[in-house]
């Protein structure tokens, strides 16, 4: 599994992506967990709007499916197979993975994510919604 709530993922332009790990490379990433089979969950803010929703599926995020939008989300974090989860200041977009200063902490602690997860998936069921009905 892999669970992110985020405030925005937004991509951007290969003359523009010169990180040392590229951030469409991420954005790959998820695509490709996707395609694999593996269950992908992805909230974000209002601030992921039709634009940039639209250049995730050009991305290979399957958006309708996958994606569901959460009024006032600030938060970053991911969970990953219910033992892993990031608490972060990082915003997904090009500054946000690239130039931007912020600070992240990785916890491999089970218990942990688990408590992370459930939150998540209440908010995933009961606040966020599927952006086809946007």
């Amino acid at each position: 599994r892999f669970y992110m709530q985020t405030q925005y993922i937004h991509t951007i332009a290969a003359d523009d992506d010169t990180g040392d790990i590229k951030h469409m490379e991420l954005i790959t990433a998820v695509a490709d967990l996707i395609k694999r089979g593996i269950d992908v969950r992805l909230i974000t803010s209002e601030y992921q709007t039709r634009p940039w929703i639209e250049k995730l599926q050009d991305a290979g995020i399957d958006a309708a499916n996958f994606l569901r939008i959460q009024k006032n989300v600030h938060n970053k974090g991911m969970i990953v197979d219910s033992k892993t989860c990031v608490i972060s200041s990082q915003n997904w977009s090009g500054e946000g993975t690239g130039t931007n200063r912020d600070a992240g902490l990785i916890i491999y602690s089970a218990e942990a994510s688990r408590y992370f997860e459930e939150i998540f998936l209440h908010d995933w069921v009961n606040l966020a919604r599927p952006q086809s009905l946007l």
